[in-house]
């Protein structure tokens, strides 16, 4: 059986991972004030960024709708014989209800919400790709995913909080305060939604090492850490932060740490020099 893996662009697969994968992805749509294109990698992130630097505003976005997603699962049937679907959490866009709608109870779509966003949700597919090239059944890659979607951590940090401030997902006060005094907001997806774990000050391209220790401390206290595989994510450029978070990565142990410029809709808002990572982490036995 021919099984498709598929998901949105904020997943944060770049064309490059796309290719390499052969996970497809469905975009988003970004509006820059009148002028709106699609997340497809065609548009730099740093138009997000000049955008507000020159208006004050911050993109916004919008999650595929029906007629798109149902074209592109039209299209992925035509030389698959079934798909699974991510989308990002529920709790964060419509995307999830409009894959629903656009799969129209057709047995062979079958669309997992996965409570997460951007790598979180990478994480998942990349696993699921994984063991659909291993000649895994639709049920078993599904089973494996109700499983995994429970134990894997996706977070972020965050340089410039005055994007969090204007999507109302911060005070303005607290946005100007973080701008003045550099203060780097760690966020961990928990229950669907993003919470702030923990607060850095500082330089975030020096924060890297630090960011990810915090992050796999965490959880491997009590809990296991499947070292197999991390992913890392970024919104502007590999700077030294994120080449910092990488190796740090590789030198706890982690064997494939797969590295990704994330797409549009993400660093729509969350901001320029934006670190982000997943891992899995599971109960001890």
């Amino acid at each position: 059986m021919r099984i498709a893996i598929s998901g949105e662009s904020p997943m944060d697969f770049d064309n490059a991972l796309q290719a390499k994968t052969g996970v497809f992805s469905v975009p988003f749509h970004i509006h820059l004030g009148d002028l709106e294109y699609l997340d497809n990698g065609e548009h730099a992130n740093e138009e997000l960024f000049e955008f507000f630097d020159r208006t004050k505003q911050i993109p916004r976005t919008a999650a595929a709708n029906i007629g798109e997603i149902k074209a592109h699962f039209d299209k992925i049937l035509e030389d698959h014989d079934a798909i699974i679907h991510f989308t990002i959490s529920s709790g964060m866009s419509s995307g999830y209800q409009n894959a629903m709608n656009a799969a129209d109870g057709d047995p062979r779509i079958h669309v997992i919400d996965t409570h997460s966003f951007s790598l979180g949700i990478g994480y998942l597919a990349y696993r699921a790709k994984q063991m659909a090239d291993e000649g895994k059944s639709v049920e078993e890659i599904l089973t494996a995913m109700n499983t995994l979607q429970n134990e894997v951590c996706a977070s972020l940090v965050v340089r410039d909080l005055w994007y969090m401030a204007k999507g109302g997902r911060c005070s303005s006060l607290i946005g100007l305060l973080g701008s003045v005094l550099h203060i780097i907001p760690l966020l961990e997806v928990i229950n669907g939604k993003l919470a702030n774990e923990k607060k850095f000050q500082g330089n975030i391209r020096k924060l890297g090492r630090k960011y990810v220790e915090t992050m796999v401390g965490k959880y491997s206290k009590d809990e296991e850490i499947d070292y197999s595989l991390a992913m890392v994510g970024y919104s502007t450029e590999l700077h030294s932060g994120v080449q910092a978070a990488v190796d740090t990565l590789k030198e706890m142990g982690f064997k494939e740490v797969v590295v990704t410029k994330c797409n549009a809709t993400c660093p729509s808002h969350g901001g320029p020099d934006v670190i982000g990572f997943s891992f899995r982490h599971f109960k001890k036995s």
